[in-house]
């Protein structure tokens, strides 16, 4: 699956202010070291790092850290947003986490504020100086097609260096003197077991959402720079809008 998102930069402004770019549908399959073509600002798989580069043996490919501590991150809550304002990212978010939710729109009243915030982030990541140490000592692998060759010089191959990931989704209605909390109580009971419910007295404070896995919200990603065949170096692209949701199955061009 690819997908361009427009107006998310507003929803995801907590995160793309340390350097991330948004996942619109958080996936337990994104990691570190996987490759991706770009097309536009939209990013679709190919593989993983290790099936395209064969290392002369100087340097090995840099194992990934994991389950590190994201303590800027986890409880960062989210603008508010309502019908019109990015509700339907929350919808996805939400339905990432505790998988097909029927009529999950209705949740909400029409004219409801609600905001987000992921729980215990964890961060995967691999050493960039080792990546480039790598990447350095390496050679394309020669049984890769000429098309893939064309991408690297063209720039268009991304890597993604760093992942952030949560177990949990917790949304915040907000309170409308005129709205009140603006959720639909039968809906919520039909959700059962999926959904986490804090409450002060009759008052719904929060509604948290739990995955079987801890899913991928966030990325960063580094563009490969190729001439001729040859390793030029890694390029941030923290300053792109990029964005991507893969499909639940990871299927790679090579390897």
């Amino acid at each position: 699956m690819r997908i361009s998102i427009s107006g998310d930069h507003y929803v995801f402004s907590f995160l793309e202010k340390y350097g991330y770019h948004a996942v619109r549908l958080p996936n337990s399959t994104i990691k570190p070291l996987q490759l991706y073509e770009v097309n536009g600002s939209e990013l679709s798989p190919l593989g993983e790092l290790k099936d395209l580069f064969i290392s002369n043996g100087s340097a090995a490919l840099p194992p990934i850290k994991k389950n590190a501590t994201a303590a800027n991150i986890s409880g960062q809550k989210s603008k508010e947003v309502g019908f019109g304002t990015g509700i339907s990212v929350v919808f996805d978010l939400i339905t990432s986490f505790i998988g097909s939710a029927p009529k999950l729109e209705t949740l909400f009243q029409q004219n409801a504020l609600v905001s987000f915030q992921f729980e215990n982030v964890m961060i995967d990541d691999a050493n960039i100086l080792k990546l480039d140490k790598f990447l350095n000592n390496s050679k394309i692998d020669p049984q890769s097609s000429k098309s893939i060759t064309n991408k690297l010089e063209s720039h268009k191959v991304y890597l993604l260096s760093t992942t952030v990931k949560s177990p949990k989704l917790t949304v915040f209605p907000e309170v409308d003197s005129k709205v009140g909390l603006g959720i639909n109580i039968p809906q919520l009971n039909a959700l059962g077991s999926k959904v986490e419910i804090s409450r002060a007295g009759d008052e719904i404070l929060a509604l948290t959402f739990k995955g079987d896995l801890p899913l991928v919200f966030g990325f960063k990603a580094q563009r490969l720079l190729f001439k001729k065949g040859c390793y030029e170096g890694l390029e941030p692209t923290s300053e792109e809008e990029i964005h991507l949701a893969p499909p639940p199955d990871f299927h790679p061009e090579f390897g």
